[in-house]
């Protein structure tokens, strides 16, 4: 009996711990965001990434479908309470432009607001944090010393 659930011992063990290593590995996905002309009206949670010492008021603002649990990998970044998109349209006047965010399955799951020419990129987090990570870089103003970042709603 030892001869035989010796072996099925080990090979379950082993296959437990690949499968644990391969979910480990698989700790984020990137997701594509789409441009789109506007912001659908509607009321959104939303976090704003401030830029106090550029013309620009906002790095970027974020609107959150209630329950996305998205974080902005910005620095300065704080809740603003709710609002709709007409709040903020002073922004696309101004050059920025609005990206559907999406979740794995394509699923918009808010929008972002951020300056003409940024990269903006999501990573869907849900494995390990429960979150989506936004990510916006080039075209923006981003501190020499650390502001603290990755804080959002």
């Amino acid at each position: 009996m030892r001869e035989i659930l010796g072996p099925l011992v080990s090979l379950a063990l082993t296959v437990g711990c690949s499968l644990l290593a391969a979910v480990g590995c698989a700790s984020s996905t990137f997701l594509t965001p789409h441009r789109v002309e506007r912001v659908p009206d509607r009321q959104y949670g939303v976090a704003v990434a401030r830029n106090p010492g550029s013309s620009q008021k906002y790095d970027a603002v974020l609107f959150e479908l209630i329950p996305a649990h998205f974080r902005l990998d910005l620095p300065r970044v704080e809740p603003a309470g709710t609002a709709v998109p007409g709040d903020y349209a002073d922004l696309l006047r101004s050059g920025f432009e609005a990206y559907e965010l999406p979740d794995s399955r394509g699923v918009a799951r808010g929008y972002l607001l951020a300056p003409a020419g940024a990269r903006v990129a999501v990573w869907d987090q849900r494995a390990t944090d429960g979150g989506l990570l936004v990510t916006v870089s080039g075209a923006i103003s981003v501190p020499e010393a650390g502001g603290g970042g990755a804080s959002g709603m």
